[in-house]
């Protein structure tokens, strides 16, 4: 799960996210802080900043980083972010939100990369490089809005499960926020998904 306060932890600990944050993990689920990089133009230390803050604040170490650039100019810029994460508190874990498929060399500077968002008639057209074979599958991650139905959202799985993509998100919602609701077809998502993992 990916908490977001206001692009980011913001300044002062909100109870209701402390709360749902304290769910989540009840529940199992591992909890990202979301932090945006804009493209690598957000300065190392604001981005560090706000890391901390998501650690001082809820104790969430686990770093969501959006808005990634695929200019191999600025991969030392997200390996530094990775390092200062784990560095931080060992064994926390990065996900790196390009939306589309980096240059390989990109796959040393986060743990799990966000490879495709966008929406679900593009991502049945998608295909990927056959150097993600060389990966496990939870190195990568796809969301897919616009999925209209069940069976759409099946199909999207079983393309991802087909492109070595061990995290999936599909979500019936759009743009211009497809995460302001939650599909109706969650349960069956999680359901097929739990039951077709191979990680």
């Amino acid at each position: 799960m990916v908490a977001n306060v206001d692009s980011g932890p913001g300044t002062t600990a909100d109870p209701n996210y402390a709360s749902a944050i304290a769910q989540a993990r009840a529940a199992g689920a591992a909890v990202f802080g979301y932090v945006y990089s804009d493209y690598g133009a957000n300065s190392l230390a604001s981005v560090e900043a706000n890391i901390n803050l998501w650690k001082n604040l809820y104790g969430v170490t686990d770093i969501f980083i959006d808005e990634a650039s695929t200019n191999t100019s600025t991969e030392s810029y997200y390996q530094a972010l990775s390092n200062y994460v784990h560095t931080q508190t060992p064994g926390s874990l990065t996900i790196l939100n390009f939306g589309t498929m980096p240059p390989q060399s990109f796959m040393s500077a986060g743990d799990i990369m966000i490879t495709f968002e966008g929406d679900y008639s593009t991502y049945e057209s998608t295909t990927f490089p056959s150097w993600v074979n060389s990966y496990a599958a939870d190195r990568f991650y796809n969301i897919v809005y616009d999925v209209p139905n069940q069976a759409a959202m099946t199909q999207v799985l079983s393309q991802a499960e087909h492109y070595n993509v061990g995290y999936v998100y599909a979500t019936n919602d759009t743009l211009p926020n497809p995460y302001d609701s939650v599909p109706p077809y969650l349960s069956s998502e999680a359901s097929e998904a739990h039951s077709n993992c191979s990680l």
